[in-house]
């Protein structure tokens, strides 16, 4: 470190700031070389940025150029395509459609001689046809007929169904010998089925509470017999008491 001799201590380098660089005193030798190298590291940082903004606009103007190169060909090319085709054109209207001989000229060596004079046709006179006579009015229309009502066809009278096997034996309350089922013998020898828990007969007593001497048990062989609607609720008719001689021939 340097020794000021009149003060007695050492003072701190001097430094002069330029516009363009800087003035450093009393520095080591090593210092001004790493200082230089860093300024001398800026400066072409600063270059190589400079170049590059440079070759950017360059670039966009190469490219640009390039474009307008681009398009200037491709219009240029349309042209001559346009150009050439239409010349063809014309060259095979020409070829394929050539002039036609031009008409001759009338000459006048026929104009001494008369001139013959063409009398239109006379034509016939019209005829003009008769009026025909005006048709006759249409007459009124008829009323139209009124249909008839149609009326639904009368029922058929039922007819009464042949009586059956059973008839003598109507009236009775019977069943078959392979079944428990109480059957009423209708008054043409139709069996129906008696509904044991809701018939109640006419003198108030239920089918359930029958006597079984009113219960007639007839051969299997008559269970086949036609059969009418089944028999439910109250009735107005009592089980008809059978003498041997009916029931001998159903047994």
């Amino acid at each position: 470190m340097p020794i000021d001799l009149l003060g007695g201590e050492a003072k701190k380098p001097i430094k002069k700031k330029t516009a363009d660089f800087e003035v450093r005193m009393h520095l080591p030798k090593k210092e001004e070389i790493k200082k230089e190298k860093e300024r001398v590291k800026i400066k072409k940082e600063r270059k190589e940025e400079e170049a590059k903004e440079e070759f950017q606009e360059v670039n966009l103007l190469l490219s640009f150029r390039r474009y307008l190169l681009k398009k200037y060909l491709v219009f240029s090319a349309l042209f001559v395509i346009i150009i050439v085709a239409g010349f063809l054109i014309y060259a095979g209207y020409v070829y394929f459609f050539p002039k036609l001989p031009p008409a001759p000229l009338l000459s006048n060596e026929n104009a001494n001689e008369p001139v013959a004079v063409i009398e239109p046709p006379i034509e016939p006179p019209l005829i003009q046809p008769s009026p025909l006579p005006e048709p006759p009015a249409p007459p009124p229309p008829l009323p139209s007929p009124i249909p008839e009502p149609v009326l639904p066809p009368e029922p058929l009278p039922e007819l009464p169904l042949p009586d059956t096997e059973l008839a003598p034996l109507r009236g009775s309350v019977v069943k078959f010998i392979d079944s428990e089922n109480l059957y009423l013998v209708e008054d043409n020898g139709e069996l129906r089925l008696i509904d044991v828990n809701t018939v109640i007969f006419k003198n108030g007593q239920r089918a359930d509470q029958l006597s079984p001497r009113l219960i007639y048990t007839l051969a299997d062989r008559y269970q086949y017999i036609r059969r009418g609607k089944d028999v439910k609720g109250q009735v107005d008719w009592d089980p008809r008491v059978l003498i041997p001689e009916e029931l001998e021939l159903f047994l």
